[in-house]
């Protein structure tokens, strides 16, 4: 029997030139960040390499280009009251490949007219890929992402989202 995960990883994923950091706690993601590559350095920011496991075969599959479903178990706190609840459970509904904009993301989670707030939402969410607000853009363009436009151009383009530059 292996042993849960707990603690700190890193996984390298060059295409977003770019670390992904995982917090978990007994095989549950607590937090996954995005951090840029440091120029000159061989290493990540956290020298424990995500080991072999269920889960890293599932971000080797989706960074690699195969669809999979990142339904993994997380440990989301609870700040943020009801509608926050609501927006990140709307947001893991989004299918992979496909984008909605902060207004209808409001209306999923219940609140038409709240796109601010739900954008705001999208700005403070600790679990980079698992609710996957890079696939809510702004009306008028890409919108913002925590870790970087760049970063939230590369994700479409891996998940094949139409007009992202395949």
């Amino acid at each position: 029997m292996t042993r849960p995960l707990s603690g700190e990883y890193c996984l390298e994923v060059p295409d977003l030139d770019r670390y992904l950091l995982l917090r978990m706690e007994h095989d549950a993601v607590s937090a996954s960040l995005f951090v840029p590559r440091a120029p000159g350095r061989s290493s990540g920011p956290i020298r424990r390499v995500l080991p072999s496991s269920p889960l890293r075969e599932l971000l080797e599959a989706y960074f690699s280009g195969i669809p999979v479903d990142l339904d993994t178990p997380l440990l989301v706190p609870s700040t943020g009251g009801k509608f926050t609840a609501r927006v990140r459970e709307a947001i893991r509904h989004i299918p992979t490949g496909s984008t909605v904009f902060y207004g209808d993301l409001a209306g999923m989670a219940g609140s038409p007219g709240a796109w601010r707030a739900a954008g705001r939402v999208c700005s403070s969410n600790t679990h980079a890929l698992f609710i996957p607000c890079h696939r809510v853009v702004a009306r008028d363009g890409i919108g913002g992402y925590r870790w970087g436009i760049d970063a939230k151009l590369g994700l479409l383009r891996l998940e094949g989202v139409p007009g992202y530059g395949q």
